[in-house]
């Protein structure tokens, strides 16, 4: 399957885990910010390449779990707060 996107980036900062309060299992937290370039023939079309993109920002929450080899992430999720650029409507359409 292609991919909606010709280019990505998403950037993270900010982690704050929490270990004191469990033993083997920790909630993290952070920050990111998600850039995305659309590919070719992807959203809008009347546009400038160059401006056929979306951004979105916002916390991302995990739970993190110490096993034999180490700390492994066993949930995730992230709750935008800020959205700018073309073709949000139809990402929500497409989950």
């Amino acid at each position: 399957r292609p991919s909606f996107f010709r280019a990505t980036q998403h950037l993270t900062s900010g982690f704050l885990i929490d270990f004191a309060e469990a033993g083997r299992t920790a909630p993290v937290r952070a920050n990111f910010v998600a850039i995305h370039l659309w590919a070719k023939g992807y959203r809008d079309t009347d546009v400038d390449p160059n401006g056929n993109w979306l951004v979105a920002g916002g916390v991302l929450a995990a739970r993190v779990s110490l096993g034999v080899g180490g700390w492994r992430i066993t949930e995730i999720s992230t709750e935008p707060t800020c959205r700018c650029g073309v073709g949000f409507r139809e990402m929500i359409e497409t989950k």
